[in-house]
């Protein structure tokens, strides 16, 4: 993780927002390690998922992944908890997607649409994960709106 968190801030937006980057698989295996070893484990590695980390995809897998805790598994708390070891996690995937979108927009082609539209339903998803995210998303929705307009008129 520590490698990945020193390479990762040095890819290419391309890269960066992948859908499957090549490191997913084993992001995936390490999380299922943690879960198995412990709560403490589980929450040492949502650390270190912040800090490295930087794809929106990879950071949601891991949020509805590991929020199925053998002892709390009660989605609502997880997500709604400012305690909760997730909560970071949550933060920096909505932060993850908002770039991401925005990348994705200022480079938009007609043949990419379908994708954009596609990630933005991903990035409502993980937006309704915490109470305050719903209006952070219809925010940008409203911005995009406005940019859109302005783009069409000029």
């Amino acid at each position: 993780m520590e490698t990945l968190a020193r390479r990762v801030h040095d890819d290419r937006p391309q890269a960066k927002f992948a859908r499957n980057p090549p490191y997913g698989e084993d992001v995936k295996w390490l999380l299922s390690i943690s879960r198995k070893l412990g709560a403490q484990y589980l929450q040492q590695f949502c650390i270190c998922a912040v800090n490295s980390i930087s794809n929106p995809f990879v950071l949601h897998e891991i949020i509805l992944d590991a929020s199925m805790i053998p002892t709390r598994n009660n989605l609502h708390w997880v997500y709604q908890n400012p305690r909760s070891p997730l909560a970071p996690l949550v933060q920096k995937c909505q932060q993850m997607y908002f770039q991401c979108l925005h990348q994705k927009l200022y480079h938009i082609t007609v043949s990419d649409y379908e994708d954009f539209v596609s990630i933005v339903c991903n990035a409502r998803q993980a937006f309704h994960l915490t109470a305050d995210g719903i209006s952070q998303f219809k925010e940008w929705l409203t911005n995009l709106r406005r940019y859109v307009c302005v783009y069409v008129e000029t």
